[in-house]
């Protein structure tokens, strides 16, 4: 059954940082490429986040830290437009002297970047029940998503227990995206909403979105078709 068309794709190269928007994007079973490659750590080994976990530490304003990705080249950008390659020396300095505290950029290892799920989900109809509880048209950068799917009737919720299909790459939805109060933060020119979090969570939960687990890789593509099977 088609339920729509792929939207917007994104990738978060630096975990917890401010993404890039693509048209295409090659899937592997880790997930969308890019995504979460590196991340943000300090000396105790934990990684920069909104939150304070086990695995996490709070370090605000992170998520206003310009990525680029050129070429399969990574780089961070300062205000004043200088580079600074990923992972270098020169990029933890600058990040520690900007955030005042320590920090190094790593790679992942043995400690995963992602949360709970591969790839990230939305859809338009997730924002537009959303944005009529909330009063105002929230944006999805909000979520971080990885997908972002254009649906008039169909909700993220509405795929559990289906494959999703889009073009010849295939999906498992294993949970709903449990939300944190990242989603209320800042970022760019998206301002603070700080009772967003308590719309999200009206029915109980603290879900929004889906995640899903690659059943099988290749190229997604903005405007490709989205089936449920």
């Amino acid at each position: 059954m088609d339920i729509g068309t792929l939207k917007r794709i994104f990738s978060y190269p630096i975990k917890s940082t401010s993404g890039i928007s693509l048209q295409y994007a090659e899937l592997e079973f880790r997930g969308i490429i890019f995504d979460r490659w590196f991340a943000i750590y300090n000396p105790e080994g934990k990684i920069a986040s909104g939150k304070n976990t086990r695995r996490f530490f709070r370090l605000d304003n992170i998520i206003d830290i310009k990525v680029n990705v050129c070429d399969s080249h990574i780089s961070v950008a300062s205000p004043e437009g200088k580079k600074y390659s990923v992972p270098s020396r020169e990029l933890n300095k600058y990040l520690s002297e900007l955030l005042s505290v320590e920090l190094e950029v790593k790679s992942e290892s043995s400690i995963p970047h992602m949360d709970d799920g591969r790839v990230h989900l939305l859809t338009t109809e997730d924002l537009k029940l959303l944005s009529a509880k909330h009063g105002s048209d929230v944006s999805p950068m909000r979520f971080r998503p990885n997908l972002l799917i254009e649906s008039k009737h169909t909700s993220s919720e509405l795929l559990n227990s289906k494959i999703l299909m889009i073009g010849d790459v295939a999906f498992e939805p294993i949970k709903p995206t449990e939300r944190c109060r990242m989603i209320t933060m800042s970022q760019g020119n998206i301002g603070n909403e700080a009772k967003l979090l308590k719309n999200v969570s009206e029915s109980g939960k603290i879900d929004f979105g889906i995640y899903l687990e690659p059943l099988k890789i290749g190229r997604v593509n903005v405007g490709s078709h989205v089936e449920v099977a």
